[in-house]
């Protein structure tokens, strides 16, 4: 009777417990995408070069990947006067400056002006240096975990952000030795070769990290990245570069919050979302919302490479598209000369068989830049 009793208390306790969770609907969900988002670092290094991306950004519910800002005049102002000009690097709301020698005695802010002629600036920031990276390491087991360790001995840093790009190799499902140049097939070489390629991405994840609280200002095997196997971007060579930035501590609760924001959501106890105050304002709305927190510094970079010999059973993926093959005779006049009729279908080898021929794959399974890259060799690489 107690035990019968007591399931029935577990049973109410556990229906009321369901019926209280209720979904968040933001309120801004029915609103128009207006509010403008800032990404990018003004970037103190010797020669750096300065990149911005601006959007507009979206509702919860909409599917839209981005809503790029084009058009707009952005510029890198100086306490001492000085000014940077920015660039339009394409239509998807990208801008990059010219490498750039700033001066650390320097504050620096980032000046936006719209299309339809809406103003915005940063906060004036002073130039923070970013400590060297001691090292990267990675663990498999049987994903791949990257890490980071660096250190301040001065113990002046002790807010981080870090950025990575990724570049990995990848090889077409049937490899050539040869390409087909003004209708003639010549032996490939480093420009037209279409065997291998490489492909690089920039981190999607947002990564920070602080010393404080720590006896020594020392960042012990922070978490950079997973790789779940099998990947084909660890199916030849892989490589990452790490950037680090130091960040004051404004920025850091910044992007600490935007991070529980937008990856820290969805059980029963977990926070609601938070309005983002950055460090940039309207010059004719001070009210309005800017989505972004533009830091200024001079960044460190390290690089690492995995060759799949390295790891455990990690297997060569391939692109998996139909490769069938066709046999077709060689131009009798010259065996040098292709001119199928199929633009689907490219040349593959030779035949040897008898007569002999030129033996033609499907061109998504020759060339690996349909796949995605570029078919030119990193100068890292």
């Amino acid at each position: 009777m107690r035990s019968s009793l007591l399931y029935n208390y577990l049973l109410v306790f556990l229906l009321s417990a369901m019926a209280c969770r209720k979904p968040y609907i933001a309120p801004v969900q029915q609103q128009p995408n207006q509010f403008l988002v800032v990404d990018g670092l003004i970037n103190a290094s010797p020669g750096g070069v300065s990149r911005f991306t601006l959007s507009f950004s979206k509702s919860l519910g909409d599917t839209t990947l981005q809503y790029p800002v084009n058009n707009a005049e952005l510029r890198i102002e100086g306490t001492d006067g000085s000014i940077y000009r920015l660039e339009a690097l394409n239509d998807s709301g990208v801008y990059i400056s010219a490498p750039l020698q700033l001066s650390a005695a320097n504050n620096y802010r980032l000046l936006i002006r719209t299309a339809d002629n809406r103003s915005y600036r940063s906060a004036f920031e002073r130039v923070l240096i970013a400590p060297e990276i001691d090292s990267i390491a990675w663990e498999a087991n049987p994903d791949l975990n990257f890490f980071l360790y660096t250190k301040d001995p001065s113990n002046q840093q002790q807010y981080y952000r870090w950025e990575f790009e990724e570049t990995y190799q990848t090889t077409a499902q049937n490899p050539s030795f040869w390409a087909v140049v003004n209708g003639r097939i010549v032996e490939a070489d480093a420009t037209n070769q279409t065997a291998s390629c490489w492909i690089t991405d920039p981190s999607k994840e947002l990564l920070i990290g602080t010393t404080t609280g720590l006896s020594s200002a020392v960042v012990f095997k922070a978490p950079l990245h997973t790789i779940s196997k099998p990947d084909k971007r660890l199916s030849i060579r892989y490589s990452m570069l790490v950037r680090q930035y130091a960040i004051t501590p404004e920025a850091y609760r910044y992007y600490r919050l935007m991070k529980q924001n937008s990856e820290e959501l969805g059980g029963i106890f977990d926070p609601l979302p938070s309005q983002l105050n950055g460090n940039i304002q309207s010059d004719s709305d001070p009210e309005e919302p800017v989505i972004g927190y533009i830091a200024v510094g001079q960044t460190t970079e390290k690089r690492i490479f995995v060759n799949n010999q390295e790891l455990d059973n990690w297997p060569l993926i391939t692109t998996g598209y139909d490769c069938s093959v066709r046999n077709v005779p060689s131009n009798p006049t010259d065996f040098t000369i292709f001119n199928y009729s199929d633009p689907e279908y490219g040349f593959w080898y030779f035949s040897s068989g008898q007569p002999p021929g030129l033996v033609l794959s499907k061109k998504l399974c020759l060339d690996c830049r349909l796949s995605g890259g570029t078919n030119q060799k990193p100068s890292f690489w």
